[in-house]
């Protein structure tokens, strides 16, 4: 009987062409996370630390200067040891889109509120409110405001990190899902409503604010507009 077999090195090859064909995992538009060298010195005007496949505006700010960084208090967010925190800073920033959302993208990013008057994130049109997750001081649980009920409760307590998914409809359409981290049961809705017209362009930032002594922190960052980001997602550094 004639016995054969593959040269290490051919298997090698095959190895190499089986991982250069698969798909990319991280893919997306825009991925940036409080880890990035950039943020080094915190979130300062100009910065951009997005290692996504598409050219996205740096943050700017409508008020503040500086978003901090640093460990969350759970640990949950954290990238590198560190995630966006507010440490006090009272701020409004921005990160804007080059164009538009389109339906079937997927906008993700993850919140933990400790203390502080609100401390929120949304995302926006050029003139109004699209969704917003807040946490106020003296609630219970995070609020959803946006088209379909401007004070929503999530029934998620404020003191969870939450890991925040918009999926965009057509029109004013978007479903939510907010879950708790690093487990718990979720707040989905797939029938929500923007607040707003959606005359003045469609959404095109994301804005992170926070007021009065505010300690609060988010991370991870991403916009995906296949639509493919996976609900059990939990950061960039999950392996």
């Amino acid at each position: 009987m004639t016995m054969t077999s593959q040269h290490p090195l051919a298997a090698v090859s095959c190895l190499f062409a089986a991982i250069l064909s698969a798909p990319a995992i991280w893919a997306y538009d825009l991925q940036d996370d409080a880890s990035q060298s950039v943020y080094d010195d915190g979130i300062q005007a100009g910065d951009n630390g997005n290692t996504g496949t598409s050219s996205f505006d740096p943050w700017s700010f409508d008020f503040g200067s500086l978003v901090n960084v640093g460990p969350s208090t759970s640990g949950e967010l954290d990238t590198g040891g560190r995630a966006w925190s507010a440490g006090g800073q009272e701020f409004d920033v921005v990160r804007s889109f080059p164009a538009s959302l389109t339906a079937g993208t997927v906008v993700q990013i993850e919140m933990e509120y400790t203390s502080g008057s609100i401390a929120s994130v949304s995302i926006m049109q050029p003139a109004s409110l699209g969704s917003q997750v807040y946490a106020v001081n003296g609630m219970t649980n995070y609020i959803l405001n946006d088209g379909t009920n401007s004070s929503e409760d999530t029934g998620i307590p404020l003191t969870t990190p939450v890991r925040i998914q918009w999926t965009l409809g057509v029109g004013q359409a978007y479903g939510i899902r907010i879950q708790p981290l690093p487990g718990g049961a979720p707040f989905v809705d797939n029938s929500r409503l923007y607040s707003g017209a959606t005359t003045t362009g469609g959404l095109d930032n994301l804005l992170l604010f926070a007021y009065t002594s505010p300690n609060a922190y988010w991370n991870n960052l991403v916009i995906d507009p296949t639509g493919t980001l996976p609900a059990e997602l939990e950061s960039f550094n999950v392996e």
